[in-house]
């Protein structure tokens, strides 16, 4: 039986030793920076980030396993995302972007040599009018380079609040593209347009998933590599009827699984009959047809018993503070062999004169096995304070079976400096293993976790320091930091 939900959106947001590390600075001599807007492991020995430097401009750096920097490109423009495909470094752009109307309607893909960073190819690979606002998502791997892209009923022009704005929301067509290594076009699909866009999700075959709200129902199709017409219809357990459509794609987290690629689980978090949080996991197997969903509701006696139970594994990093449940909002969904786990973070805004700044609570992990059966709810520990508004998503890695993450503590009377840590969780236990502050003498800054880059046996942080600027801009000193364990 399905269940009827109406959609809420929260603000979407053993002892060890007691070490703290100090890290490797990494020389970026970036003073003012709009800050990060993607990052890729290229491989064991380099990796990227994508510099947002300046209104129409942008930078990719590059880091090697010494921790420093190996070149450094700049382009016109504005980054959309960066990759590893066919052995190469790839780099989406755009010509436009504006924070009421989003990125321009022509994109521009180039080509770098990863040992250089010199510009191989670069080709304009999408070219739409400029009259509706067009909203893409970019899949990159090293076996092929898709772009969905979905065109509105919204006019591009300046609106508020355009994420609320019903043309915003609904669809005058949606392609998935996909392109080879010199840029051309290799497929063309024409996705079935069935209502409200959720979200979509790739496999590693390259096969593309896309959720539409269609009436109270989530239809999920599956749509192969290479084709023009989707393999197979699913539906989920779950009729929403929503507050403002368009922010779905917030609510809504697909992901696809590593080893069985026709396997594609979402979450999501409503307000139930009670007025209380409640999460749904669910599972969809492409292949056998089959489906399967459980739910968990957070009220607040089942969150303070939670905190109560938490023991600290570093003195330092003890603050187990998850705030209201009402506050819950969604942040992460990870999925591993036999491992599914969804977090969720607590945090509000506090708007001042010139600018906005998040309160970020401690982040709750919800651990099932595969067959969606709950294993641990252990709390990431800590809170902070960052100058921008929304909740960065907390960084991890799955590595036989433990999960490496990254988050931020907040420090000083009103926590507005923050230091940055990383933690190591048993998954089979569900217990921390390990908690390191990530500290150095010199500096105390906001930590990037959407945008670190694990490693074996380390990895490499990006850090905003300071904070300078007013609504809609707001600059940084960036600064690399990398990390061993």
């Amino acid at each position: 039986m399905k269940k009827l939900i109406i959609a809420f959106f929260a603000f979407a947001l053993p002892y060890m030793a007691f070490a703290q590390t100090e890290g490797i600075i990494i020389n970026t001599n970036y003073k003012s920076v709009r800050g990060i807007g993607s990052s890729v492991k290229f491989n064991d020995h380099l990796s990227a980030f994508e510099v947002d430097t300046k209104g129409g401009a942008f930078d990719v750096v590059a880091v090697n396993d010494n921790f420093q920097i190996a070149w450094q490109t700049s382009f016109d423009g504005y980054g959309v995302s960066i990759g590893r495909f066919k052995d190469k470094l790839l780099v989406l752009s755009t010509t436009e972007y504006g924070e009421f109307v989003g990125y321009g309607n022509t994109y521009k893909a180039f080509i770098l040599d990863p040992a250089t960073g010199n510009k191989l190819l670069e080709k304009v690979i999408y070219d739409d009018g400029k009259d509706y606002i067009e909203i893409p998502q970019v899949f990159i791997a090293d076996n092929y380079f898709k772009l969905v892209i979905r065109k509105t009923n919204l006019k591009r022009k300046m609106h508020i609040e355009l994420h609320q704005d019903e043309d915003y929301s609904t669809s005058q067509k949606l392609q998935i593209l996909d392109f080879n290594d010199k840029l051309e076009p290799i497929n063309t699909c024409d996705a079935v347009i069935n209502g409200y866009f959720i979200n979509a999700a790739c496999n590693k075959n390259g096969d593309a998933f896309l959720a539409w709200l269609n009436g109270p129902d989530i239809e999920v199709y599956k749509y192969p590599a290479g084709k023009t017409a989707p393999a197979r219809q699913l539906n989920a357990d779950v009729a929403i009827k929503p507050k403002y459509n368009s922010s779905l794609k917030d609510l809504i987290l697909l992901k696809t699984s590593p080893t069985r690629p026709d396997n594609l689980y979402y979450t999501l978090l409503y307000r139930n009959e009670n007025n209380d949080p409640e999460m749904m996991l669910g599972k969809m197997d492409f292949e056998k047809g089959t489906k399967k969903a459980i739910t968990n509701v957070f009220v607040n006696d089942d969150i303070k018993a939670l905190e109560k139970g938490f023991t600290p594994v570093n003195p330092q990093i003890k603050s187990a503070d998850l705030g209201n449940a009402k506050e819950l909002g969604m942040k992460g969904l990870f999925v591993s062999d036999n491992t599914v786990g969804v977090s969720l973070q607590g945090g509000y805004m506090l708007v001042g004169s010139y600018n906005s700044s998040t309160k970020g609570f401690s982040v709750l992990y919800n651990i099932y096995d595969d067959d969606l059966n709950m294993k641990s709810q252990p709390i990431l520990p800590g809170s902070f304070r960052y100058l921008n508004a929304g909740v960065p998503a907390n960084s991890n890695r799955i590595e036989k079976d433990k999960l490496f993450v990254t988050s931020n503590i907040g420090k000083g009377i009103m926590g507005n400096s923050n230091i940055g840590f990383y933690a190591i969780l048993n998954l089979v236990t569900g217990q921390w293993e390990k908690m390191e502050l990530i500290g150095n003498k010199s500096h105390t800054g906001f930590m990037d976790s959407d945008y670190v880059i694990w490693f074996d046996k380390g990895f490499i942080a990006p850090y905003l320091m300071g904070g300078t600027g007013g609504f809609g801009y707001i600059s940084y000193r960036l600064m690399l930091q990398g990390v061993q364990y």
